[in-house]
């Protein structure tokens, strides 16, 4: 197979290049200690960078497609099923055969090197959509359906993969084709690198400048690229799991560093000196330790496909035959990308040592937000389950309200309230009536109520209302929901007005919602597919994974319409997206031992909740009347939660507020200087409680940011933290004792 031409638009490109050289490259970086000016030429590191871009290939071992009929779902054979074998597939495309009169959901898992079900690998929810009304009344009674989910990437470790179905009365086979990451011949044609190494110390550093490029192949598509380090003479290599403390390499492995893991590494050469060597601007570091030639190379990602995954639906099906063709594409590859930059220092350190930017501000050691979906919120269940009493009263202790707990409440506006039934745990099955803001005015003064007494909820639109929407209606639901400043979208059903559906579509113009979102500024969107199933099962909440991508919170070049723009700005109309996991509530899922587990790990958890559905008891009083009250041990868990706010531990946030934070905090460039560091922030805004890891052996002295206290530190086990507002612009953060000035 051909390599897949690409074009390289070069408007503008090289004058950036050249200001951002003058302005972010560091100075010349220093050692921490007089002593490293003592270091010979023999003993600096042989230190590399070179650009790199790669597309996905066609399908590769055609004669290896699998034609397996879908076993059911069931929770407890997991481990006893057998994977189909990936071999070393860096992606796959799943086709699955069979009609789809309603909408249903396949769960496709991963397997580990054991060859079984492996609990801490991103799992997929596969949607097989009901067609459009009008399109099923055209199809024969015969009609057949093919759905091909492409280019779901294979995570780190994965041997194999399972794929099963909910519905056990529908029958349906699949098929598997693999493809590979195709490396771009003529590296220096995407971007070049500017290295600089300091006379004395030996100290090195960086950039590297990717021009934008598209590719023109129909059938491929750009899946990574970035810098390529390469680093010889090295003895050993550590990296920080997400406990923060380091793990060292000795032997020949590899090990990915997502998005959420901090990118800096502790490297001993073989002459025994120690180098600090971190990138920032990497969606991933993807490192490979040969041990017999004593190299290290680090793939530096600034973009990369298994950061920013996300499949979504096409809605209009293409005829071929008598076969209904639907495709579900992969957004995170992507057709064209702007220009960007990484930048890299290798420095040496006397004591070992590493700073990093932490992702939970003012000092906090994990974050938890809740994202509420609207399908249950009934206005008297949603006012006990705030207020945690009948009177609608704030009470201390009571609810989410007397508890002060944060979360994201995302809304019906449109439409009449929506009758419906399910079968609760226990087996009732119990009614009902799912409001909305237009369509309840009881409904709509309670969510006033909530704004009047200035709880710490953020409003979310739940698509248009409860019912399909066109793209024009959505936008009279943008509209109705201003004076809550809702800024964040969460969607899921079987409507095609939803971004995972139509919505990210521009060729569906009844469904499309990306420009209306914008021009309501919005800037976070749900990335739908929640991730790790069963997470009550292994005692596990975060959703950040040692050796595992994030995928968490990531914007995508087609729905912004470009990239660089989104990262190295922090631009209010640019959409993000943030997935989550789903996590009813239960009464243990929060237990000590639970929290205990995600502050030592520093997780990251975004649930996906139904607090109706999960904090309420309901029974059967005679028909279809019912009876409810909260669950005995609901109120308990929200003052464990509250009071480990309180205690300055755990990050009880809002996807907004949390979201503005980290996109923030990422632009924010750290460079190591003899006495501390130096902080350039090129946001336009002052980062509230900017938060810095240090992960070292000595316990550090007091420091001070331009000559001030900082608001807070904390050291502990080997691992220190600073946080303070951080104004626009360049700052010195270092301690008064040191005596280099």
């Amino acid at each position: 197979m051909s390599n897949p031409p690409a074009t390289i638009p070069r408007l503008g490109w090289l004058l950036g290049a050249v200001l951002a050289g003058t302005v972010l490259l560091p100075l010349l970086w220093l050692s921490p200690s007089m002593t490293w000016l003592k270091m010979s030429p023999q003993a600096v590191p042989t230190f590399s960078v070179t650009p790199y871009l790669e597309t996905v290939s066609q399908p590769v071992h055609q004669q290896a497609l699998a034609d397996r009929q879908l076993p059911v779902f069931n929770k407890n054979r997991l481990s006893g099923y057998s994977p189909v074998k990936v071999g070393n597939a860096d992606f796959i495309s799943v086709r699955v055969d069979g009609n789809s009169p309603q909408h249903e959901i396949m769960l496709l898992f991963w397997a580990g090197a054991s060859g079984r079900y492996t609990p801490n690998m991103t799992n997929y929810r596969l949607h097989l959509w009901p067609y459009e009304p009008q399109l099923l009344a055209s199809l024969p009674q015969s009609h057949r359906s093919q759905d091909t989910f492409s280019h779901i990437p294979v995570p780190p470790g994965a041997t194999g993969f399972i794929l099963t179905q909910t519905n056990p009365s529908v029958h349906r086979k699949f098929h598997v084709a693999f493809h590979r990451h195709v490396p771009q011949p003529e590296p220096e044609a995407y971007g070049f690198v500017v290295q600089r190494r300091h006379p004395y110390t030996g100290n090195q550093s960086a950039s590297v400048f990717l021009k934008p490029v598209a590719v023109t192949d129909d059938q491929a598509a750009i899946t990574r690229r970035g810098g390529r380090i390469t680093l010889r003479h090295v003895a050993a290599v550590s990296w920080l799991n997400r406990q923060h403390l380091p793990n060292q390499i000795k032997i020949s492995a590899r090990q990915v560093l997502g998005q959420f893991s901090p990118h800096g590494l502790l490297v001993e050469m073989t002459d025994g000196s120690t180098h600090q060597l971190s990138v920032q601007g990497a969606d991933m570091l993807e490192l490979d330790y040969q041990a017999a030639s004593k190299t290290l190379v680090v793939d530096a990602s600034q973009y990369q496909a298994l950061e920013r995954t996300t499949l979504v639906t096409q809605v209009t099906p293409q005829l071929a035959g008598d076969v209904w063709r639907r495709v579900h594409p992969n957004l995170g590859l992507s057709k064209r990308l702007d220009a960007g930059q990484l930048q890299i220092s290798l420095m040496r350190t006397d004591e070992p040592q590493l700073w990093f930017t932490s992702w939970h501000p003012n000092g906090r050691m994990a974050t938890l937000i809740f994202t509420e979906h609207a399908d249950y919120q009934e206005t008297v269940l949603d006012s006990l389950v705030t207020f945690g009493n009948k009177q609608g009263q704030v009470i201390q202790g009571q609810g989410l309200a007397g508890n002060q707990i944060p979360f994201t409440k995302s809304v019906f506006v449109l439409g009449e309230p929506y009758p419906f039934f399910v079968t609760m745990p226990g087996g009732h099955r119990i009614g009902f009536s799912q409001d909305s803001v237009m369509g309840s005015p009881a409904f709509a003064h309670l969510l006033s109520e909530y704004r009047r007494l200035k709880l710490p909820v953020e409003f979310a639109i739940h698509t248009a209302g409860t019912r399909h929407y066109t793209t024009e209606e959505t936008r009279q639901a943008l509209a109705g929901l201003v004076p809550f400043n809702s800024r964040v979208w969460i969607d899921h059903g079987a409507t095609p007005t939803m971004v995972m559906r139509g919505g990210w579509d521009r060729r569906e113009p009844d469904h499309v919602l990306i420009d209306a979102l914008k021009a309501f500024n919005y800037r976070y969107v749900w990335a739908d597919g929640d991730r790790y199933a069963f997470l009550e099962d292994d005692g596990e909440l975060s959703l950040v994974r040692d050796n595992q991508p994030a995928n968490l919170l990531y914007n995508l070049p087609v729905l912004t319409g470009g990239f660089t723009s989104t990262e190295q700005s922090f631009t209010p109309h640019q959409l993000f997206l943030f997935s989550t996991a789903a996590m009813n509530w239960t009464a243990s899922l929060y237990s000590d031992a639970q929290l205990k587990r995600l502050l030592v790990n520093h997780g990251v958890t975004i649930a996906h909740v139904y607090f109706p559905y999960s904090a309420i008891q309901f029974w059967k009083t005679g028909g279809h009347q019912r009876a409810f009250r909260l669950y005995p041990w609901f109120n308990p868990t929200l003052q464990r939660l509250s009071a480990a706010h309180r205690s300055g531990r755990l990050n009880l946030d809002t996807i907004g507020h949390w979201g503005d934070y980290v996109r923030m905090a990422r632009q924010v460039v750290l460079t190591p200087t003899p006495c501390g560091l130096w902080l350039d922030n090129p946001v336009t805004k002052t980062i509230q409680g900017y938060t810095l890891g240090l992960q070292t052996e000595v316990a550090p002295p007091a420091f001070e940011l331009d000559g001030s206290g900082v608001k807070g530190q904390r050291w502990q086990n080997g691992q220190a933290y600073l946080w303070f507002d951080l104004p626009p612009g360049r700052h010195e953060l270092k301690t008064p004792s040191c005596l280099l000035r």
